[in-house]
């Protein structure tokens, strides 16, 4: 019999809470990262800021800029980010990568602004792989408008420029944004978000749908429940290398593939405030579903027994108990 017996279950419930608070957050992180946003309050705090870390054989550097100001009704706001890393071994890799942000708003009203949106994105690796370096350039139109409090809804519409494995592509982009924050009615407070996105850059084409929504009913003091739920689908399409055959038979270098991504989620937390004196308690259930489909663009008959479609679905049921410990400060 183990010496310590309490100590190995609380490492095994610690371990169990946090791969459970990972996976419910996995399921949105890609979703959010790879949008653009065009609606939002702009961070009105000016920033100058460099972070140098190093990991065993990799260095990173992370530098940027803030700048927001406004003066009548007009508000400007410039961000600039850079960011290398460094890995040493038997051959060294750099890659580099460097975003841009310009943001102009006029408010016209008190419930509608105009504005213009300039966005660059560079990417640069010393790895020998066919999207090693890419640019994309985005010029946006558009306009807030705040229908009621806390509601908003930003449509846009623009030009984009993508360069990726020596291809250069252009074309429209256009989409809404909209967002409803802490609408309350009753004992229930409601917040969501909704994107709508398309990349028309032929013979390419990028997507984005993305709705959330959460509400929040406070039973009592010390107990409230929180229900969300999250549907996303994307879809990017990217140049790959071409085999020989497919090559000769469309006269095509690049062939491109298209990756069709849909995501399903339910989530449930139920939170008790001082069960036990100074011990909180929260019960977290969620249901996820993923869908991950990609498909190659041109295919050759004689090549057709070689290509394999990937779908990947994943059924997750998560339950965790999860114990704080709340720390009482004193003021004397």
């Amino acid at each position: 019999m183990s010496r310590f017996p309490g100590y190995i279950i609380v490492y095994k419930f610690v371990i169990i809470s946090l791969l459970c608070l990972l996976a419910l957050d996995f399921s949105t992180a890609q979703t959010v990262l790879d949008s653009m946003n065009v609606s939002g309050q702009q961070i009105q705090v000016n920033s100058l800021y460099s972070n140098f870390d190093k990991q065993l054989n990799t260095y990173f550097l992370n530098s940027g800029i803030n700048y927001w100001t406004g003066f009548s009704n007009i508000e400007l706001n410039v961000s600039e980010n850079f960011r290398s890393s460094l890995f040493q071994s038997i051959t060294q890799t750099v890659r580099d990568e460097q975003y841009f942000l310009f943001t102009g708003k006029y408010q016209l009203s008190d419930s509608y602004k105009f504005g213009l949106t300039t966005n660059s994105k560079i990417l640069s690796d010393d790895r020998n792989t066919l999207i090693n370096k890419s640019t994309i350039n985005y010029v946006t139109l558009f306009g807030e408008l705040e229908l009621f409090n806390n509601f908003l809804l930003t449509p846009f519409g623009g030009y984009t420029n993508n360069i990726q494995a020596g291809e250069e592509d252009n074309g429209p982009v256009f989409g809404i944004e909209g967002s409803l924050q802490n609408y309350t009615a009753t004992d229930f407070i409601l917040n969501s978000n909704l994107k709508f996105r398309n990349e028309d850059i032929l013979p390419r084409r990028n997507l984005l749908r993305y709705f959330s929504a959460s509400l929040n009913n406070k039973f009592s003091r010390d107990v409230s429940n929180n229900i969300s739920v999250l549907y996303s689908s994307s879809r990017k399409d990217f140049y790959l290398p071409s085999d020989s055959i497919t090559s000769a038979t469309f006269n095509i270098v690049n062939n491109i593939e298209s990756r069709t991504e849909d995501n399903y989620a339910v989530t449930n937390n139920l939170h008790y405030l001082d069960i036990i004196d100074n011990i909180d308690m929260e019960f977290t259930a969620a249901i996820n579903w993923r869908n991950i489909d990609r498909e190659k663009r041109y295919k050759s008959t004689n090549f057709l027994k070689l290509y394999l479609s990937l779908i990947i679905r994943v059924w997750e049921y998560l339950g965790c108990l999860e114990l704080f410990i709340i720390i009482l400060c004193f003021h004397f």
